[in-house]
């Protein structure tokens, strides 16, 4: 899974190569300043329960599997350039989200969260390796995170200032304000690593920042097809198999016998058994895979 911060207008999903892109964004008739999004691999398609297009600054897919289901949150923060009100609003409406999500849920929030949180610890919540200006998302973030039981997993590795920096500009300023959070139920010894990369060209000021998670996911698989056979009606196209399809059961019913004695069953299976024979006759048969259920993936809107 990856998070994108994409500023595509409206909401929906689109496959791009082996991927499935789905994003929310600004109103089509809104100027295209705010957007989040998930790039999902084709193989957990079978796996996608449910796609919430919340608002161009929160939306959430869940991924259900055997034993769990996964909660994946894509999110961008307003920077402290706009109004306290707006970015509290931004909380309290990520606090509706986070009170629905299923007691034992596995829980990944990734996104733009344009805070510095310090390296001030905070016990289960944050760790020292983080650069140590604060700002006031960053108090926000941590307020946040301490009252939901969240772990900011960024702070909680040791890497050089390389993979620590999450975004910078042509100007030299840099930080970290792109985080991935995760709830208790992803215990500290599952998460392996969380770093920036600054090779990768993302098209963006901000770096890719990836994390490696030990967690099981197992793939739900197609139904195993059931085979069944059909007559090649397709062939009835032709105006040749339809006249040899004619011949061939007037032949047929010319020579049934049909008895007074006969029950209305037993005359109409002669008569069956003539239309199924000259139809196989004369279109011939092929078999189709037909599966015992079909799932049904409302959440797709390609």
């Amino acid at each position: 899974m990856l998070y994108l911060k994409p500023k595509r207008k409206g909401k929906g999903t689109v496959c791009i190569d082996d991927y499935i892109l789905a994003y929310s964004g600004k109103q089509k008739e809104d100027r295209a300043r705010a957007g989040v999004g998930l790039l999902i691999h084709k193989k957990y398609m079978n796996n996608i329960d449910n796609i919430e297009y919340i608002s161009e600054q929160i939306m959430q897919v869940t991924l259900k599997f055997p034993q769990k289901k996964w909660c994946l949150l894509s999110l961008y923060v307003l920077d402290i350039s706009k109004s306290k009100e707006q970015r509290e609003e931004f909380y309290e409406d990520l606090q509706k989200v986070i009170d629905q999500i299923p007691k034992g849920a596995l829980l990944i929030m990734m996104g733009d969260m344009n805070a510095r949180v310090g390296n001030m610890p905070v016990p289960g919540v944050k760790q020292l390796f983080n650069k140590g200006k604060i700002n006031d998302n960053g108090d926000l973030l941590t307020n946040f995170c301490s009252m939901n039981s969240l772990q900011i997993n960024n702070t909680f590795f040791n890497h050089n200032r390389n993979h620590k920096i999450t975004w910078s500009d042509s100007r030299g300023r840099h930080s970290t304000i792109d985080y991935i959070i995760t709830n208790r139920n992803i215990h500290p010894s599952q998460i392996l690593d969380v770093r920036a990369f600054r090779v990768p060209d993302i098209g963006s000021d901000h770096r890719m920042v990836i994390a490696k998670f030990r967690v099981s996911a197992q793939l739900t698989k197609k139904p195993t097809p059931h085979i069944i056979s059909k007559f090649n009606v397709e062939a009835f196209q032709n105006e040749s198999t339809k006249h040899l399809y004619a011949n061939r059961l007037s032949e047929k019913l010319k020579n049934i016998t049909l008895t007074p004695t006969d029950t209305t069953d037993l005359q109409w299976e002669k008569i069956q058994d003539c239309i199924v024979k000259a139809a196989e006759e004369s279109l011939g048969m092929h078999t189709v895979g037909k599966n015992a259920s079909k799932k049904s993936t409302p959440w797709f809107t390609l």
